[in-house]
């Protein structure tokens, strides 16, 4: 979906502390794009903080 703009989402889980990171990173920069803890509804997160529209 979002790759057809350029964006190829990437995802690390912290299990110890049950949060979730969703970043886009290029050649030089890394943009952090939402933290979220991993009990929330990721997809709800995504639409509430306009990740994905």
């Amino acid at each position: 979906m979002l790759s057809g703009y350029g964006i190829q989402l990437r995802e690390r889980l912290d299990t110890d502390s049950e949060y979730r990171v969703i970043y886009d990173c290029n050649d030089q920069t890394i943009e952090i794009l939402i933290f979220v803890s991993m009990k929330q509804d990721l997809e709800s997160a995504l639409y509430r903080y306009l990740v994905v529209q």
